[in-house]
């Protein structure tokens, strides 16, 4: 395991991303009646979609937090949770939520159709309703009925119309499948995946491998323990551990895999103080010869001082690049042509915006 330190004003890594190029993105035919606005170099913010979407209105985003979500399809279009359903920018209309959906999941199969996930389970379980998954093609809903106690956390379409998907309670990630046409899900065959966490951070990738990943801790230092929060992988047969920085005590932030295929984890050390959060990052990618290269960064207190609000970073041996730096950036979207899109809103929750990000071929 290779490791280098480089010490740097960094601070939440939301996403991987490429250098900045000077030219504004190459965006799809369809975009050609967007308005666009350049606010640095590589990054372009989406005013109007051209199909009656104004995206610097707060009232046509999910809420007035705001928290919206975006996913990108492989045919190039991409959605976005709005304040009364779901919109394909540069598509005119929204499609209604069948499920009054609070903090979706949103995937987009081959075949065009949004897939998306109700997990909002509410304040007391005597007012909890099902967990669901929907399905919108071809102009009509097709909805699923979970656990009361799912979680949904993964949603993965797949190249012959199925879905696999991921849910928690407070004790066990279980899988489940969605075939084309069923009428119902079926479990899949791998088993549960006991957490260490009832809360905190979770995130499930495949590798283009069929590799399944899941990273998952608590959001802050629980009393005394000291375990690492771990990385598991699934060896065909059992679940595995998987320790990239050994016995240090971190938590999982971010679980990627990149577009040249190889796993990226971000993890933050924990601290006994949960108020006061650790200065130290850590990146750790899965090489080629199963070795883990591990880069370790080191906040200022300057960079500590301005929080979260980060925008979205590439780290990149002793390199790094900060696109929207204090921009509170949600998880993005990176679209088949290598654009990044990108729902963000300032420290206050206001100013809510789309931005897309151009990588340099």
């Amino acid at each position: 395991m290779g490791k280098l330190v480089v010490v740097l004003a960094v601070g939440l890594v939301a996403g991987i991303a490429w250098p900045a190029a000077g030219a504004p993105p190459s965006l799809p035919p369809f975009d050609l009646t967007m308005t666009l606005k350049q606010v640095e170099p590589g990054v372009v913010r989406v005013l109007d979609d051209g199909a009656g979407h104004d995206l610097t209105d707060p009232e046509t985003f999910e809420d007035l937090k705001p928290v919206s979500l975006l996913a990108a399809g492989d045919d190039g279009s991409v959605w976005m949770t709005s304040s009364g359903g779901f919109t394909k920018i540069g598509t005119p209309g929204e499609v209604r939520d069948p499920f009054e959906t609070f903090l979706a999941q949103m995937e987009i199969g081959l075949d065009g159709a949004l897939w998306i996930a109700d997990v909002y389970q509410g304040t007391s379980r005597e007012y909890r309703r099902p967990a669901m998954i929907g399905r919108w093609h071809d102009g009509a809903w097709t909805t699923y009925q979970l656990p009361s106690d799912a979680w949904v956390v993964w949603l993965d379409a797949k190249e012959d119309g199925s879905l696999d998907f991921a849910w928690r309670d407070e004790t066990t990630l279980t899988f489940g499948a969605l075939e084309p046409g069923a009428e119902s899900w079926t479990r899949a065959t791998l088993p549960p995946l006991p957490l260490i966490s009832t809360d905190g951070f979770m995130a499930v990738e495949r590798t283009p491998n069929g590799q399944l990943w899941v990273a998952e801790g608590p959001w802050w230092y629980e009393g005394q323990r000291s375990e690492p929060a771990p990385l598991w992988t699934f060896d065909g047969s059992a679940w595995q551990p998987v320790q990239p920085l050994g016995d240090l005590p971190v938590r999982p932030m971010t679980l990627t895999v990149e577009p040249s295929e190889t796993l990226r984890v971000s993890w933050q050390e924990l601290t006994a103080d949960m108020w006061e959060p650790s200065a130290t990052w850590h990146t750790t990618r899965l090489e080629e010869d199963g070795q883990w290269s591990v880069v370790e960064l080191v906040e200022d207190d300057a960079t500590k001082r301005r929080g979260r609000c980060r925008g979205y970073a590439h780290i990149e041996g002793e390199r790094l690049t900060r696109y929207l730096d204090g921009v509170c950036l949600r998880p993005v979207a990176d679209t088949p042509t290598g654009e990044i899109w990108a729902f963000g809103h300032d420290r206050n929750r206001k100013d809510p915006g789309v931005y897309v990000i151009t990588p340099d071929r």
